[in-house]
């Protein structure tokens, strides 16, 4: 798989999606979503986003919720100022987490729409008058 870079020099606000990892170094503000790709947030990286990812490596920080789909590692230079849900965490001493950590499985919000889209329907029915 292809790597994509942010050089510490980079300042890139939006929303920030695709198929190939991602390491980050500069400033990113907006959205990331890479629920098929690794992101890595270099120790000069600074994320101020919601965020995506299958895996996610923090040396760097970042404010914002995160959902992480296999594995999240945050190293002892990291800090997240945000909730945290993944089905693995790793902390190293040192690092830095103000919110909530939720361990627990996690789907790409790509499946979570479809699936309560098609939740709504059956509860519909099920209040629908006469019965």
């Amino acid at each position: 798989m292809r790597t994509a870079n942010i050089g510490e020099s980079l300042r890139f606000e939006g929303t920030l999606s695709g198929l190939e990892d991602v390491v980050v170094d500069g400033d990113v503000k907006g959205t990331i979503r890479l629920p098929e790709c690794s992101l890595t947030v270099g120790s000069s990286g600074r994320i101020d986003a919601d965020i995506e990812a299958r895996n996610l490596t923090v040396l760097g920080h970042i404010t914002g919720n995160i959902v992480c789909l296999e594995c999240m590692r945050l190293c002892s230079t990291g800090s997240i100022d945000g909730d945290v849900k993944a089905p693995r965490i790793l902390i190293e001493d040192g690092a830095v987490v103000r919110g909530r950590i939720d361990v627990a499985k996690t789907q790409p919000a790509s499946e979570a729409v479809p699936q309560a889209k098609a939740a709504v329907p059956s509860i519909k029915a099920a209040r629908a008058p006469g019965s």
